[in-house]
């Protein structure tokens, strides 16, 4: 019996030996899966990391690499220049809402509630960011230092154009907290002029300082005009 199984295994094996089209799929199909193979863990070890934030939403995190602080915070800034100074912000206290915080909400609430319907806007049309250095940076608060260059329009209580504004160049001293998953700007301090800086740091409330900190690291940028 011993002696039949060997011999019917042998007649097995060379049966499908002798059938050379047979084995050439079967190394072909070993040589695919091990290709496959070699190419998904070659995806693996080199796909980026993705950071959980956004331009404007999301939290950033302390192990965020400095360049996309860098980009975010950027990013953060010319979306608060453009949107914040809209038509539409300027118009609704609910766009406002999704701007600000707080404090500085309030303020600027107060400030728009008090127009008399006589008054023009000024629009921002481009914002571009040439410097940047960031103070502070947390999952909950961002302290940054801008130099921007914007261009900037005067529309009519309609909306139409009044004119095209001059280049404003100038330094600014941003606040944004996070708030709902959503960053948005808790102060802001025009430092082009340090003596006006302070005289506007000084009057400001309670809240919007400790928010800010300390007036001299707000001061700490300086702005090359072209």
């Amino acid at each position: 019996m011993l002696a039949y199984n060997q011999y019917m295994q042998k007649s097995l094996f060379a049966s499908y030996f002798k059938k050379p089209l047979l084995w050439i799929c079967l190394g072909l199909g070993i040589i695919l899966v091990i290709a496959l193979f070699l190419v998904m863990n070659h995806q693996s070890d080199t796909q980026p990391t993705k950071t959980a934030v956004t331009s404007n939403t999301g939290l950033l995190t302390a192990a965020t690499p400095a360049n996309d602080k860098n980009a975010t915070v950027q990013a953060l800034i010319k979306n608060y220049e453009l949107k914040g100074h809209s038509i539409n912000t300027f118009r609704s206290a609910d766009k406002r809402a999704q701007i600000y915080s707080g404090a500085f909400l309030d303020e600027w609430n107060a400030y728009y509630d008090s127009l008399d319907g006589t008054n023009n806007w000024t629009i921002v049309s481009e914002a571009n960011v040439t410097q940047l250095k960031i103070v502070d940076y947390t999952d909950t608060k961002i302290i940054a230092l801008a130099c921007l260059s914007e261009n900037e329009l005067e529309l009519d209580q309609k909306g139409k154009l009044v004119r095209q504004l001059p280049t404003n160049d100038f330094a600014g001293a941003y606040v944004f907290v996070s708030s709902e998953k959503t960053w948005k700007l808790a102060n802001f301090i025009n430092v082009t002029d340090a003596a006006r800086a302070r005289t506007i740091y000084n009057s400001s409330s309670d809240e919007l300082k400790e928010l800010s900190g300390s007036i001299a690291p707000l001061l700490k940028i300086s702005c090359t005009s072209k």
